[in-house]
Protein backbone atom coordinates (compact mmCIF):
# COMPACT_ATOMS: atom_id res chain seq x y z
CA UNK A 1 0.00 0.00 0.00
CA UNK A 2 0.79 3.38 -0.72
CA UNK A 3 1.49 6.71 1.67
CA UNK A 4 -1.88 7.85 -0.43
CA UNK A 5 -3.37 4.42 0.59
CA UNK A 6 -2.20 4.66 3.94
CA UNK A 7 -3.23 8.23 4.52
CA UNK A 8 -6.89 7.19 3.44
CA UNK A 9 -7.34 4.28 5.32
CA UNK A 10 -5.80 6.37 8.57
CA UNK A 11 -8.93 9.39 7.40
CA UNK A 12 -11.00 6.60 6.97
CA UNK A 13 -10.67 5.19 10.56
CA UNK A 14 -10.90 8.50 12.30
CA UNK A 15 -13.94 9.41 10.24
CA UNK A 16 -15.34 6.49 11.53
CA UNK A 17 -14.02 6.71 15.16
CA UNK A 18 -14.94 10.54 15.86
CA UNK A 19 -18.24 10.41 13.31
CA UNK A 20 -20.89 11.89 15.14
CA UNK A 21 -23.74 9.89 12.81
CA UNK A 22 -22.96 7.15 15.92
CA UNK A 23 -24.89 9.05 18.10
CA UNK A 24 -28.39 9.40 19.03
CA UNK A 25 -30.35 12.56 18.03
CA UNK A 26 -32.55 12.14 21.61
CA UNK A 27 -30.79 13.19 24.96
CA UNK A 28 -30.62 11.40 28.12
CA UNK A 29 -29.57 11.79 31.50
CA UNK A 30 -26.84 9.83 34.09
CA UNK A 31 -26.05 10.79 37.03
CA UNK A 32 -23.16 8.48 39.04
CA UNK A 33 -19.62 8.97 40.53
CA UNK A 34 -16.10 9.06 38.46
CA UNK A 35 -14.41 6.11 38.54
CA UNK A 36 -11.35 7.30 35.93
CA UNK A 37 -10.60 10.18 34.31
CA UNK A 38 -8.48 10.49 31.40
CA UNK A 39 -7.86 13.69 29.86
CA UNK A 40 -5.08 12.90 27.02
CA UNK A 41 -5.27 11.79 23.45
CA UNK A 42 -6.93 11.05 20.83
CA UNK A 43 -9.34 12.56 23.51
CA UNK A 44 -10.10 12.12 26.75
CA UNK A 45 -13.03 10.77 28.60
CA UNK A 46 -14.37 9.91 32.52
CA UNK A 47 -15.88 6.74 33.31
CA UNK A 48 -19.58 7.58 35.25
CA UNK A 49 -20.36 4.31 36.98
CA UNK A 50 -24.87 4.70 37.42
CA UNK A 51 -26.35 1.76 38.94
CA UNK A 52 -24.91 -0.99 38.19
CA UNK A 53 -23.47 0.21 34.10
CA UNK A 54 -20.22 1.97 33.62
CA UNK A 55 -20.41 4.93 30.52
CA UNK A 56 -17.99 6.58 29.02
CA UNK A 57 -18.23 9.82 28.85
CA UNK A 58 -16.22 11.27 25.63
CA UNK A 59 -14.56 15.26 26.73
CA UNK A 60 -12.65 15.64 23.13
CA UNK A 61 -8.99 16.22 22.80
CA UNK A 62 -6.16 17.38 24.95
CA UNK A 63 -6.22 20.55 23.69
CA UNK A 64 -10.39 20.96 24.66
CA UNK A 65 -9.76 19.62 27.88
CA UNK A 66 -6.93 21.88 29.01
CA UNK A 67 -8.67 24.68 27.32
CA UNK A 68 -11.81 23.78 29.80
CA UNK A 69 -9.55 22.93 32.81
CA UNK A 70 -11.01 19.43 32.90
CA UNK A 71 -8.54 17.90 35.15
CA UNK A 72 -9.08 20.22 37.54
CA UNK A 73 -13.08 20.36 37.47
CA UNK A 74 -13.77 16.83 36.96
CA UNK A 75 -12.09 14.37 39.76
CA UNK A 76 -11.99 10.29 40.60
CA UNK A 77 -15.23 10.05 43.50
CA UNK A 78 -17.05 12.92 42.43
CA UNK A 79 -20.76 12.83 42.16
CA UNK A 80 -21.65 14.21 38.20
CA UNK A 81 -24.96 14.34 36.54
CA UNK A 82 -24.73 14.42 32.40
CA UNK A 83 -26.57 15.55 30.19
CA UNK A 84 -26.00 14.26 26.14
CA UNK A 85 -26.27 12.51 23.55
CA UNK A 86 -25.69 8.41 23.61
CA UNK A 87 -24.22 5.78 21.36
CA UNK A 88 -26.64 4.20 18.57
CA UNK A 89 -25.48 1.10 19.55
CA UNK A 90 -27.20 0.20 23.21
CA UNK A 91 -23.88 -2.38 23.93
CA UNK A 92 -21.74 0.05 23.82
CA UNK A 93 -22.24 2.73 27.24
CA UNK A 94 -20.91 5.83 25.66
CA UNK A 95 -22.12 9.23 25.96
CA UNK A 96 -21.11 12.88 23.84
CA UNK A 97 -22.22 14.97 26.62
CA UNK A 98 -24.12 18.44 26.31
CA UNK A 99 -23.22 19.24 29.63
CA UNK A 100 -21.61 17.80 32.98
CA UNK A 101 -22.75 19.11 36.40
CA UNK A 102 -20.83 18.74 39.51
CA UNK A 103 -22.04 19.49 42.64
CA UNK A 104 -19.77 23.22 42.25
CA UNK A 105 -20.28 23.94 38.67
CA UNK A 106 -21.99 23.18 35.22
CA UNK A 107 -19.74 22.40 32.59
CA UNK A 108 -20.85 23.23 28.67
CA UNK A 109 -19.53 20.67 26.18
CA UNK A 110 -21.13 20.60 23.08
CA UNK A 111 -24.04 22.48 22.27
CA UNK A 112 -24.86 19.98 19.35
CA UNK A 113 -23.62 16.98 17.45
CA UNK A 114 -21.85 18.96 14.82
CA UNK A 115 -19.97 21.00 17.55
CA UNK A 116 -17.86 17.66 17.89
Amino acid sequence: MGLLGAAALMTQTTEAHHYVGNYKSDMTTIKGRITEAFFGNPHGHIMVKSGGTTWEVILGSAYDSKKKKLADQLKVGMSVKVIGWPHFSDDMKEILPASIRTSERLIEMYRSTSDR
